[in-house]
């Protein structure tokens, strides 16, 4: 429930500041995770986890998310195109998401 809670606000927040404010993505992306990280908190965990180590996985997702999907990029494009630089980035993220939910699934 906390995981499911915690996508549909990022996301609709996301969308929301990305229409209504002038902040760019990046910074409206921080600001609906960081949210969504706050109302996260407040469900109750599972019996088997603790708040700061579920908490800690999605706020790593938020920050990593932050990083590789807008503030990395740029950096890299300077080297190859900003698409590969972009691929790259999101591979390499999505690689880190996925040894985070399968070490948290053992």
């Amino acid at each position: 429930m906390r995981g499911t809670v915690f996508v549909l606000i990022t996301f609709v927040m996301f969308t929301v500041i990305g229409r209504v404010s002038r902040l760019h993505s990046a910074e409206a992306w921080l600001t609906a995770g960081l949210v969504g990280v706050t109302v996260a908190y407040w469900i109750r965990p599972c019996r088997k986890e603790s708040h700061l180590k579920c908490l800690a996985i999605y706020l790593l997702l938020v920050l990593g998310m932050y990083f590789f999907g807008f503030k990395v990029p740029p950096f890299l494009s300077g080297l190859v195109n900003s698409y590969v630089a972009t691929i790259a980035c999101v591979v390499l993220y999505a690689s880190c998401c996925w040894f985070f939910v399968t070490r948290k699934l053992k």
